[in-house]
């Protein structure tokens, strides 16, 4: 298995067979991933802004 669920289907069968503390860390893990997608798409999306201004 990688390091992060791929996917939200992996996620959530993950968490039900996770005990309560290693789903509040997986969802947690999960969270930072998606806010990092999240992060560089928006970085990416600055750039090409920026790049096709100049």
């Amino acid at each position: 298995m990688s390091k992060y669920p791929s996917d939200s289907a992996e996620m959530a069968r993950l968490v039900r067979q996770a005990d309560e503390i290693t789903a509040l860390r997986l969802i947690q893990t999960w969270g930072a991933k998606q806010r990092a997608i999240g992060a560089r798409i928006e970085i990416e999306a600055q750039l090409e802004r920026a790049n096709a201004k100049a």
